[in-house]
Protein backbone atom coordinates (compact mmCIF):
# COMPACT_ATOMS: atom_id res chain seq x y z
CA UNK A 1 0.00 0.00 0.00
CA UNK A 2 1.39 3.12 -0.85
CA UNK A 3 2.34 5.84 1.47
CA UNK A 4 0.26 9.25 2.03
CA UNK A 5 1.37 12.26 0.63
CA UNK A 6 2.10 14.94 3.13
CA UNK A 7 0.66 18.16 2.14
CA UNK A 8 4.63 19.43 1.25
CA UNK A 9 5.41 16.83 -1.62
CA UNK A 10 4.07 16.54 -4.67
CA UNK A 11 2.27 13.74 -6.88
CA UNK A 12 2.71 13.08 -10.80
CA UNK A 13 -1.08 12.98 -11.25
CA UNK A 14 -2.66 16.02 -13.00
CA UNK A 15 -3.80 18.91 -10.71
CA UNK A 16 -7.38 18.74 -11.00
CA UNK A 17 -8.52 22.03 -13.31
CA UNK A 18 -11.17 24.04 -12.56
CA UNK A 19 -14.59 24.52 -14.35
CA UNK A 20 -14.22 26.78 -17.09
CA UNK A 21 -15.30 29.78 -17.04
CA UNK A 22 -19.04 30.54 -18.89
CA UNK A 23 -18.61 32.61 -21.83
CA UNK A 24 -19.31 35.71 -21.79
CA UNK A 25 -23.40 35.82 -22.04
CA UNK A 26 -23.42 38.83 -24.96
CA UNK A 27 -20.60 38.09 -27.15
CA UNK A 28 -18.37 35.29 -27.61
CA UNK A 29 -15.22 36.43 -29.54
CA UNK A 30 -16.14 40.44 -29.48
CA UNK A 31 -17.19 42.83 -27.56
CA UNK A 32 -20.63 42.27 -25.11
CA UNK A 33 -23.47 43.07 -26.95
CA UNK A 34 -25.23 46.16 -25.33
CA UNK A 35 -28.64 46.33 -26.28
CA UNK A 36 -28.93 50.17 -24.79
CA UNK A 37 -26.40 50.73 -28.25
CA UNK A 38 -28.15 48.62 -30.09
CA UNK A 39 -31.81 49.48 -29.57
CA UNK A 40 -33.20 53.07 -28.26
CA UNK A 41 -34.65 52.88 -25.05
CA UNK A 42 -35.76 56.26 -24.91
CA UNK A 43 -39.46 55.99 -26.18
CA UNK A 44 -41.58 52.74 -27.05
CA UNK A 45 -42.15 54.94 -30.70
CA UNK A 46 -38.19 54.41 -30.94
CA UNK A 47 -37.46 51.20 -28.78
CA UNK A 48 -39.92 49.08 -31.10
CA UNK A 49 -38.37 49.56 -34.59
CA UNK A 50 -35.33 49.60 -33.30
CA UNK A 51 -35.61 46.27 -31.83
CA UNK A 52 -36.90 44.99 -35.23
CA UNK A 53 -33.83 46.39 -37.02
CA UNK A 54 -30.95 44.73 -34.08
CA UNK A 55 -33.74 41.48 -34.27
CA UNK A 56 -33.32 41.38 -37.77
CA UNK A 57 -29.34 42.45 -37.94
CA UNK A 58 -28.56 39.06 -36.00
CA UNK A 59 -31.04 36.44 -37.97
CA UNK A 60 -29.05 38.22 -41.12
CA UNK A 61 -25.94 37.60 -39.88
CA UNK A 62 -26.51 34.34 -38.46
CA UNK A 63 -25.71 30.92 -40.33
CA UNK A 64 -26.41 27.33 -39.80
CA UNK A 65 -28.17 26.31 -37.11
CA UNK A 66 -30.21 29.54 -36.02
CA UNK A 67 -27.92 32.73 -34.78
CA UNK A 68 -27.58 31.64 -31.47
CA UNK A 69 -29.25 34.75 -30.33
CA UNK A 70 -31.37 35.07 -27.03
CA UNK A 71 -32.87 38.23 -25.72
CA UNK A 72 -34.59 38.17 -22.37
CA UNK A 73 -36.02 41.59 -21.58
CA UNK A 74 -37.80 41.95 -17.63
CA UNK A 75 -40.36 44.01 -15.83
CA UNK A 76 -39.11 46.27 -12.97
CA UNK A 77 -41.45 44.68 -10.40
CA UNK A 78 -44.04 41.29 -10.24
CA UNK A 79 -47.04 41.99 -11.77
CA UNK A 80 -48.97 39.19 -9.26
CA UNK A 81 -50.14 39.89 -5.73
CA UNK A 82 -49.48 43.68 -6.16
CA UNK A 83 -52.30 46.15 -6.46
CA UNK A 84 -53.16 45.72 -10.14
CA UNK A 85 -56.78 44.73 -10.70
CA UNK A 86 -56.58 40.44 -11.49
CA UNK A 87 -59.92 38.87 -12.43
CA UNK A 88 -58.54 36.34 -10.42
CA UNK A 89 -58.52 38.41 -7.38
CA UNK A 90 -62.39 39.24 -8.00
CA UNK A 91 -64.66 37.52 -6.05
CA UNK A 92 -66.27 34.34 -7.79
CA UNK A 93 -69.18 32.62 -6.76
CA UNK A 94 -70.48 28.74 -7.18
CA UNK A 95 -68.45 25.82 -7.57
CA UNK A 96 -65.78 27.29 -10.53
CA UNK A 97 -64.47 30.01 -7.82
CA UNK A 98 -64.15 27.97 -5.04
CA UNK A 99 -61.87 25.68 -7.48
CA UNK A 100 -60.13 28.76 -8.08
CA UNK A 101 -59.46 29.42 -4.87
CA UNK A 102 -58.90 26.28 -4.19
CA UNK A 103 -55.90 26.06 -6.63
CA UNK A 104 -54.26 28.89 -6.59
CA UNK A 105 -50.32 29.31 -6.82
CA UNK A 106 -47.95 31.09 -4.88
CA UNK A 107 -47.03 33.98 -6.57
CA UNK A 108 -43.60 34.83 -7.61
CA UNK A 109 -41.62 37.25 -6.25
CA UNK A 110 -39.25 37.26 -9.34
CA UNK A 111 -40.40 39.70 -12.40
CA UNK A 112 -41.72 38.34 -15.03
CA UNK A 113 -40.12 38.61 -18.84
CA UNK A 114 -40.20 37.94 -22.30
CA UNK A 115 -37.60 36.04 -24.08
CA UNK A 116 -36.54 36.16 -27.65
CA UNK A 117 -35.12 33.40 -29.53
CA UNK A 118 -33.86 34.40 -32.98
CA UNK A 119 -34.18 31.26 -35.45
CA UNK A 120 -33.95 29.89 -38.83
CA UNK A 121 -37.41 30.15 -38.95
CA UNK A 122 -38.21 33.33 -37.25
CA UNK A 123 -37.99 34.74 -33.64
CA UNK A 124 -39.57 32.86 -30.89
CA UNK A 125 -41.06 35.36 -28.57
CA UNK A 126 -41.50 33.00 -25.39
CA UNK A 127 -43.39 34.44 -21.90
CA UNK A 128 -43.32 32.44 -18.84
CA UNK A 129 -46.46 31.94 -16.97
CA UNK A 130 -44.33 29.95 -13.81
CA UNK A 131 -41.02 30.65 -12.72
CA UNK A 132 -38.23 27.65 -12.00
CA UNK A 133 -39.98 26.66 -8.49
CA UNK A 134 -43.93 27.16 -9.87
CA UNK A 135 -44.92 29.93 -8.61
CA UNK A 136 -47.12 32.08 -10.89
CA UNK A 137 -45.32 35.27 -12.63
CA UNK A 138 -48.42 35.47 -14.63
CA UNK A 139 -52.38 35.23 -13.08
CA UNK A 140 -55.41 34.80 -14.71
CA UNK A 141 -55.38 38.24 -15.82
CA UNK A 142 -52.70 38.76 -17.76
CA UNK A 143 -52.80 35.25 -19.21
CA UNK A 144 -56.12 36.22 -20.64
CA UNK A 145 -54.90 39.09 -22.01
CA UNK A 146 -51.93 37.08 -24.06
CA UNK A 147 -54.62 34.70 -25.32
CA UNK A 148 -56.54 37.69 -26.35
CA UNK A 149 -53.13 38.81 -28.26
CA UNK A 150 -53.20 35.43 -30.69
CA UNK A 151 -50.80 33.46 -27.77
CA UNK A 152 -50.87 29.65 -26.75
CA UNK A 153 -49.74 28.08 -24.21
CA UNK A 154 -47.47 25.03 -23.71
CA UNK A 155 -48.76 23.72 -20.93
CA UNK A 156 -48.83 25.88 -18.07
CA UNK A 157 -45.83 26.87 -17.67
CA UNK A 158 -44.88 29.23 -20.93
CA UNK A 159 -46.94 31.14 -23.34
CA UNK A 160 -45.08 31.18 -26.92
CA UNK A 161 -45.39 32.54 -30.29
CA UNK A 162 -43.01 31.93 -33.55
CA UNK A 163 -43.02 35.04 -35.44
CA UNK A 164 -41.92 35.23 -39.55
CA UNK A 165 -39.22 38.16 -38.29
CA UNK A 166 -38.37 41.15 -36.18
CA UNK A 167 -40.67 44.07 -36.94
CA UNK A 168 -43.62 41.37 -36.14
CA UNK A 169 -41.63 40.29 -33.32
CA UNK A 170 -41.00 43.62 -31.70
CA UNK A 171 -44.49 44.80 -32.11
CA UNK A 172 -45.44 41.59 -30.40
CA UNK A 173 -43.24 42.35 -27.38
CA UNK A 174 -43.62 45.88 -27.27
CA UNK A 175 -47.83 44.94 -26.65
CA UNK A 176 -46.90 42.10 -24.16
CA UNK A 177 -44.47 44.72 -22.29
CA UNK A 178 -46.78 47.37 -21.83
CA UNK A 179 -50.55 45.66 -21.88
CA UNK A 180 -49.51 42.70 -20.06
CA UNK A 181 -46.82 43.39 -17.75
CA UNK A 182 -47.35 47.03 -17.33
CA UNK A 183 -43.89 48.14 -18.12
CA UNK A 184 -44.43 52.37 -18.32
CA UNK A 185 -41.34 52.81 -19.68
CA UNK A 186 -38.68 50.78 -21.91
CA UNK A 187 -35.91 53.00 -19.88
CA UNK A 188 -37.47 50.81 -16.85
CA UNK A 189 -36.60 47.16 -18.66
CA UNK A 190 -33.75 44.95 -17.53
CA UNK A 191 -32.30 42.73 -20.03
CA UNK A 192 -29.77 40.31 -21.11
CA UNK A 193 -28.14 39.35 -24.28
CA UNK A 194 -27.07 35.94 -25.29
CA UNK A 195 -25.18 35.29 -27.83
CA UNK A 196 -23.88 31.90 -28.56
CA UNK A 197 -21.72 30.55 -31.81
Amino acid sequence: MPDALSPDESSDAPLPTPPSEPADPRGPGGPPIDLSAEVDLGSWARFTPDLAAFLDRRARAGHGAGTGLTVLLTAPAPVVGTDRPDSSEQTRSGLSGLLRRRRRREPSPEVPGVVLVVRDEGVEVVVPVLDARGRVLLGDRETSLLRALGWAGQGTEVMSRLLPGGAQAAETVTRVLIEVLGVAHPADLDWLVDAQP
